[in-house]
């Protein structure tokens, strides 16, 4: 009768052809290993939580509270990092949020600070100075007589 307890204990494994090892065999051995450790995990926490004392979840409370507070003001001192590197170097901010500290947003501003200014700034539009008469009309001018005219009717 042993024997076929243990026959009923033990996984059904399909054997592999020769001398290779049957992963989805090994996968499912150790999922399921997995699952019953998660199951155990979930109630070990429970115990755990049902006998702290009031002082203890207050503590557990406070350090959580103390944790959010450091990761708010490490977000506000990277925030007010972004842009004052932004301001002294001319690169948008934008830009520089992906830096993970403030030397490699220095760093970043000083390698790629120069390229940016000379490559990202459009030229300014030329304006037209008209003397007298009539000037010939823009692109600009002939597309707003267009909307205008599809627009108003």
């Amino acid at each position: 009768m042993d024997e076929l307890n243990k026959a009923e204990e033990t996984p059904v494994v399909d054997e592999p052809q020769g001398n290779e090892t049957d992963w989805k065999a090994e996968a499912r051995k150790w999922e399921k290993y997995a699952k019953e450790n998660a199951a155990a995990r979930k109630e070990l926490d429970a115990l755990k939580a049902a006998q702290m004392t009031e002082q203890e979840r207050l503590v557990k409370r406070a350090e959580e509270a103390e944790r959010l507070l450091a990761e708010a003001n490490a977000a506000i001192q990277h925030s007010k990092d972004v842009a004052e590197v932004s301001a002294s170097s001319g690169i948008p901010a934008p830009l520089l949020e992906f830096c993970t500290d403030r030397d490699a947003m220095e760093r970043f501003a000083k390698e790629y600070g120069a390229a940016y200014q000379t490559h990202s700034a459009p030229a300014a539009p030329q304006t037209r100075l008209v003397t007298g008469g009539t000037a010939a009309p823009t692109n600009a001018d002939v597309f707003a007589q267009l909307a205008d005219q599809l627009f108003t009717n």
